[in-house]
């Protein structure tokens, strides 16, 4: 028998374990199945704002499978959702209301996944810059990919890509919302994905 792999928590943001997403990231270990490993990576309170020019979070590298992983997410109280008004707040971007990532740079995507099973919880992301920015792109062998309760925001308008572009994975509990009046996808699914209360 195989017992639950263990949950490996490293804070995220100033005062944390990371000060980078992607620094948080290169110290995974290279093989998260032999480790048996979820490396889970908090982004450390709500007034945490990753912002920067650029992919401020290349997930890649590790090998990866349906139980060891690396997850991103808050720690406990930091999210969006456990914000004091959550139930009237605008179902948008905003730092005040929790943990946040935000890109500054046009054409790419804020977080780009290219290593399956990667999961993503309680964060809002958003890269809305100019043309052609996105939130979250998985792409290459980025399959699996899980996402729940999450808050995207851009400014896509090619029609191959999205705010969100999934490769294969789960999507729940999730809002897109694109920033550009013209646009041929808010959502970009290009394998077999499952969608729940987006």
């Amino acid at each position: 028998h195989s017992l639950m792999p263990t949950t490996t928590v490293k804070t995220i943001g100033s005062g944390g374990d990371y000060t980078t997403l992607a620094s948080w990231e290169a110290g995974a270990p290279a093989n998260l199945v032999t480790a048996d490993q979820i490396w889970q990576g908090q982004l450390i309170s709500a007034a945490t704002n990753i912002s920067g020019t650029g992919t401020l979070l290349t997930v890649a590298g590790s090998t990866t499978d349906s139980t060891r992983y690396k997850e991103l997410t808050t720690a406990s109280g930091a999210s969006f959702r456990d914000n004091a008004n959550v139930q009237t707040n605008a179902l948008q971007w905003n730092s005040a209301n929790g943990a946040s990532i935000e890109s500054t740079t046009y054409y790419l995507y804020a977080i780009v996944v290219s290593e399956a099973n990667f999961r993503i919880s309680k964060l809002q992301v958003r890269d809305v810059n100019g043309t052609q920015s996105g939130a979250i792109q998985a792409t290459g062998t980025g399959t699996g990919m899980v996402v729940d309760y999450c808050i995207f925001e851009g400014t896509i308008t090619a029609a191959s890509n999205g705010v969100v572009s999934i490769k294969s994975g789960k999507m729940r509990n999730s809002i897109a919302i694109q920033r550009k009046a013209s646009c041929a996808a808010i959502v970009f699914s290009e394998l077999d994905n499952e969608f729940d209360n987006c």
